[in-house]
């Protein structure tokens, strides 16, 4: 990875985003995870108390962002499988949409590379490490 300017861990349940229910509303739809509002909002947080909310982060110098981001969920009493099957890729989705309403990126279109991962672990929640491409 280029040059880290962000690593932190947010503890809550991660929550993916991209799929949709029916739902009696005026949409006709919501997203198919009741935890989406509840893990955007504390990346959010996480990310404001930490004081990451800075103009100089929000837009790359040059090159785009590079993102690390390891999933943990804690295990069930009985697994069929040895990881989570959540999908990853709506997990990702979901963070790095909290992440640009966090301000601590401007957009996503300046995300060039994204590693991640997802984890069976004592702790819920997501690490995360941010740094120039």
């Amino acid at each position: 990875m280029g040059k880290q300017f962000l690593k932190f861990f947010w503890s809550g349940r991660p929550a993916p985003k991209g799929s949709y229910v029916p739902a009696n509303n005026r949409f006709g739809v919501r997203h198919s995870s009741k935890y989406l509002a509840e893990w955007e909002q504390a990346v959010i947080r996480q990310a404001r108390l930490a004081g990451l909310t800075l103009p100089a982060i929000s837009e790359p110098s040059e090159g785009g962002y590079r993102l690390k981001l390891d999933f943990y969920f804690i295990a069930g009493k009985t697994n069929k499988y040895s990881y989570p099957t959540i999908d990853l890729d709506k997990l990702v989705r979901s963070t790095v949409d909290a992440l640009v309403k966090s301000t601590v990126i401007g957009d996503d279109k300046h995300v060039v590379e994204i590693v991640a991962t997802k984890n069976f672990g004592l702790n819920q929640g997501a690490h995360v490490e941010i740094s120039h491409a």
